[in-house]
């Protein structure tokens, strides 16, 4: 199996002097089942004698390679990297004990593997374009969804513009960074630069670098009365907020009402969902989970559409289907993602449970009644 990438690193203490590697063989690895890093077929490797100068022989039914990792978990996760010396009998090897890694955290939840027959992901939903507002990559499909909603607001004031952040403009950095709605009711009046609201509106006063004269003058030149900038955040299945575009109201007769910032921030939240549901694939064919945790799983995809899309996905959203109970809808994030001959191998931790408050509840009882 090969990884292709892995979002976060485990942190280990390595140990690689004999005394110690030992140790830790005759106390954690002599007559316990590990599982072989990188199969996913559920077999054990099993330790069954120690030697000298980190020798042990072990007994499998897996097929090894010359240089391998075993693993398994204890209060803290541990992995055993040797190089096979010797196949002594069929099933039966020698392996010189290179290294032992300890994880310098405990895991917080054993990971237990389980049947598809018990429990598996179906409806997986990933999204057709990945959009990364950072790389300048929108696709056309969410230009047209802000110019449609363009010209549906072009009432609300003498002129509307609904479209992806300019990074050029200082004004829609500052509304970009913060997710914040710019609000000038007055731009005549400096303390219409201020805020009365910092958790939901910008104190433009104190976030620009332009002198409140300059401004105001740069306004009154344009004539305009009273400005409104309201962030469009995107949310893709992984959970994760993209400050992707903006509603701009400008005024050149009457001061803009705040009351126009709810109406904006719930259009906002209309046109996501649109351009949700229209850069969403739904894939209803059943994978397999290798193995499952109250905060993760991993899981293995066979179907050819999800292999051809998972590799530029951040996370997705899939229904965790147990044995005669109702699914449970989770989003969660890529942590890892490796190809296993034809297949892809994916790590995912999970990030967020579906509106019904039950469900997080019923997941982790679910997987705690699993055997394990």
């Amino acid at each position: 199996m090969k990884l292709i990438h892995e979002k976060e690193t485990r942190k280990f203490q390595t140990l690689t002097d004999d005394a110690r590697k030992m140790h830790m063989i005759e106390k954690y690895f002599i007559n316990k089942p590990y599982f072989l890093k990188n199969d996913n077929t559920g077999g054990f490797i099993t330790g069954i004698k120690l030697e000298e100068k980190s020798r042990v022989i072990v007994d499998t039914k897996l097929k090894v390679s010359n240089e391998i990792t075993m693993y398994s978990l204890f209060k803290k996760y541990i992995e055993f990297h040797g190089t096979v010396e010797e196949t002594v009998s069929p099933e039966r090897y020698r392996i010189h004990i290179q290294a032992v890694n300890v994880a310098v955290d405990e895991r917080k939840h054993i990971r237990k593997l389980v049947d598809f027959n018990v429990v598996s992901i179906g409806n997986l939903r990933v999204s057709r374009n990945v959009i990364n507002a950072s790389l300048f990559n929108i696709p056309t499909s969410v230009k047209v969804h802000l110019k449609q909603y363009q010209q549906m607001l072009t009432k609300h004031a003498d002129e509307v513009i609904v479209d992806v952040f300019d990074k050029t403009k200082e004004k829609h950095e500052i509304v970009r960074k913060t997710c914040k709605i710019l609000y000038i009711k007055n731009t005549g009046d400096e303390k219409s630069y201020e805020s009365d609201d910092p958790e939901k509106f910008i104190n433009y006063f104190k976030s620009t670098d332009s002198e409140l004269t300059d401004l105001m003058r740069e306004y009154k030149d344009k004539k305009i009365v009273s400005e409104m900038i309201v962030p469009i955040i995107y949310t893709g299945h992984d959970g994760i907020p993209i400050p992707l575009g903006y509603i701009q109201l400008i005024s050149k007769t009457k001061p803009i009402d705040i009351g126009q910032a709810d109406v904006l921030l719930k259009t906002g939240a209309e046109i996501v969902q649109k351009m949700r549901d229209s850069n969403t694939v739904m894939i209803n064919e059943r994978q397999k989970i290798v193995n499952i945790s109250n905060e993760g799983m991993c899981i293995k995809i066979e179907h050819e559409e999800l292999k051809r899309l998972m590799p530029e996905q951040n996370g997705l959203t899939f229904d965790v289907i147990f044995k005669l109970t109702q699914p449970v809808t989770v989003s969660s994030e890529i942590i890892y993602l490796a190809k296993d001959n034809d297949d892809l191998i994916i790590g995912i931790k999970i990030i967020g449970f579906s509106t019904k408050s039950s469900d997080s509840t019923r997941y982790h009882s679910m997987v705690e009644l699993l055997p394990g």
